[in-house]
């Protein structure tokens, strides 16, 4: 996922992006962009997931770890996104009756597409 999509979450701020932010928004993504490829902090990122994993209360833990590369990129890497999106998830999951929580889990409550489809795209 390239990071520039976020201008796209919501027409507003996509427009509100280009009109006034855009100069601190490019700067932002390319900081962004940068730390994507950084072995350092994917793996203080996937520490903190298997940490969140482990309070998930389902019946059986989820290996977050197999589905890391969706967390990260998904998350743009930061932990603030990658939470309440698990907690979405999370509450999918144990309002579908399941016993764990799966890839599907996470791809429907993806905030990015959740908005994407809230604005009509």
């Amino acid at each position: 996922m390239d990071t520039t999509s976020l201008l796209s979450v919501s027409k507003r701020l996509g427009t509100r992006g280009q009109q006034r932010l855009f100069p601190a928004a490019t700067k932002v993504l390319k900081q962004l962009n940068a730390r994507r490829h950084d072995e350092a902090d994917r793996q203080e990122f996937a520490n903190i997931v298997a940490t969140l994993a482990s309070y998930i209360p389902m019946p059986e833990a989820p290996d977050l770890l197999k589905h890391l590369a969706l967390a990260y990129e998904g998350s743009l890497g930061l932990v603030g996104c990658f939470k309440p999106w698990l907690n979405r998830a999370v509450a999918r999951a144990l309002d579908r009756g399941s016993r764990v929580l799966s890839e599907q889990d996470l791809t429907a409550r993806l905030l990015l597409e959740e908005n994407t489809r809230a604005s009509g795209k």
